[in-house]
């Protein structure tokens, strides 16, 4: 598959996110980590390589976004990893 960088560490001082996208695109591993908490109140991701034709489901959940939704506007990630060190995964994958 495809990696991402979704955020540099080098850019970005409170956080970094890569993702793997497989190469039909029919799933998705995103990883954000939390170096130092930003005081912030909304925090989407946007994500990168997906297509925007597909449904993808957030694994663990009954969540399902568009490709487009995922790249253009973002998930909300906003409490999910929001103290220092802290660590999120996300799994993708398109449904039917």
């Amino acid at each position: 598959g495809d990696l991402y960088r979704l955020i540099c560490p080098w850019d970005n001082p409170f956080c970094c996110a890569w993702s793997f996208v497989s190469r039909d695109r029919n799933e998705t591993l995103v990883t954000l980590v939390c170096m130092r908490h930003e005081e912030q109140v909304l925090f989407h991701l946007k994500l990168q390589g997906l297509d925007p034709e597909k449904r993808y489901q957030l694994a663990g959940t009954n969540e399902i976004y568009s490709g487009a939704l995922l790249m253009y506007a973002g998930v909300d990630v906003s409490e999910q990893a929001d103290r220092d060190g802290d660590s999120l995964k996300l799994y993708f994958t398109a449904i039917k």
